[in-house]
C-alpha cells in the first residue's frame, strides 16, 4: 500500500512540476514590475550600446590621427625643428589618450562602473533618463536609415536590432565613411546625436551625483589618480637626470615609434569592440619592376 502512495506521488510530481515550472515562468514574463525590470535593463543596454558606439568613433580619429603622424615623420628624411615639435605635441597626446583607456580597465572604474548601471537600471520608464534614452534611440534609427539612403542600401525596419545597427557602422570602410562625412544628410544626424548625448550625460551625470556610493566611489577613484599622478611625477623626475631620457620623443624614430604603439592598440580595441579598423587612408602600391 505504501509503495502504490509512493508510486502515484512520483507520478503526480513529474505531471505537476513541469506545469508549475511553466506558470512561473509565464508569471516572470508578464508580471508588470518584471517586464519593467527588462525594460530598464534595454535601457542600460541601449545606454552601454551608445557608449560602445562613442569609443568606436573615438578610437578611429585617433587611429587615423597616428597613422597621419607615423606618415609625417617616416616620409622625411629630415624635419625642421618645427616639424619635430608639432610631431612631438601629437605624440604625447596619443600617448596620454592611450594611457586614459588603459586605466578604464583598473578595478575601480569597473566598480564605478557597476553603481552607475544599478543606478541607470533603477530608472522608471517616465525618467528624465529614459526620455532621453528614447530620443537617442529615435535619432540613430533616423541616422541609419540616412545612411543606407546615402550608400544606396535597404531602408533598415523599425525594429532593427541594436547590434546588426552597430555592426554596419563597424565595418564601413574608408570611402564610405568619406562619403558619408561629405553628406549634410548624415553630418546633420550626426550633430543632432551629439547634442543629445550630450544632454544623457548631463542628465546620468545628476543621477550619480544624488548617489552616495558612486560618490565615494569616485572620491576614491580621484584618490588613486593622484597617487598615480605622483609616482609618474616621481618616476619622471627621477629620470630625468639622465641625458636619454631629456631626448624622449625628441627624434623622428622615437616619435614614430610612440605612434605604432598607439596604432597597434587602437586597432585591438577596436577589435575587441567588434570594429573594423578603418584602412590607411594610404596605402603605397608596390612599384612595379620593368622588364629588360
Amino acid at each position: 500500500m505504501v509503495v502504490m502512495i509512493r508510486s502515484r506521488l512520483g507520478r503526480w510530481r513529474a505531471a505537476v512540476v513541469p506545469l508549475v515550472v511553466c506558470a512561473l515562468a509565464l508569471l516572470a514574463w508578464t508580471h508588470p514590475a518584471l517586464a519593467q525590470k527588462r525594460g530598464k535593463s534595454s535601457r542600460v543596454s541601449k545606454y552601454n550600446a551608445a557608449m560602445k558606439q562613442q569609443e568606436i568613433a573615438s578610437l578611429q580619429k585617433q587611429l587615423d590621427g597616428s597613422r597621419k603622424l607615423l606618415e609625417s615623420v617616416t616620409a622625411k628624411g629630415a624635419m625642421s625643428q618645427a616639424e619635430l615639435n608639432s610631431a612631438r605635441t601629437a605624440a604625447e597626446s596619443a600617448r596620454e589618450a592611450l594611457h586614459a583607456a588603459v586605466k578604464q580597465d583598473n578595478e575601480i572604474n569597473k566598480k564605478l562602473r557597476g553603481i552607475e548601471d544599478d543606478i541607470l537600471d533603477a530608472q522608471s520608464d517616465d525618467s528624465e533618463y529614459a526620455k532621453a534614452l528614447d530620443a537617442i534611440h529615435a535619432i540613430q534609427h533616423e541616422q541609419t536609415a540616412v545612411l543606407r539612403l546615402i550608400l544606396k542600401r535597404p531602408t533598415p525596419p523599425d525594429d532593427l536590432d541594436e547590434s546588426t545597427r552597430l555592426s554596419e557602422l563597424a565595418h564601413l570602410t574608408t570611402e564610405e565613411r568619406a562619403t558619408l562625412a561629405a553628406d549634410s544628410r548624415y553630418t546633420t544626424q550626426q550633430e543632432a546625436l551629439h547634442l543629445a548625448m550630450d544632454k544623457l550625460i548631463e542628465i546620468k551625470t545628476k543621477l550619480f551625483e544624488a548617489s552616495d556610493d558612486w560618490k565615494k566611489a569616485h572620491e576614491e577613484r580621484h584618490r588613486i589618480d593622484q597617487e598615480e599622478g605622483r609616482e609618474e611625477l616621481s618616476i619622471q623626475g627621477a629620470a630625468n637626470n639622465s641625458s636619454a631620457s631629456r631626448k624622449e620623443l625628441r627624434t623622428a624614430a622615437q616619435i614614430a615609434a610612440s605612434a605604432r604603439a598607439s596604432i597597434a592598440f587602437s586597432e585591438a580595441r577596436l577589435k575587441a569592440l567588434g570594429a573594423k579598423p578603418n584602412a590607411p587612408t594610404s596605402e603605397k602600391k608596390p612599384e612595379k619592376k620593368s622588364t629588360p
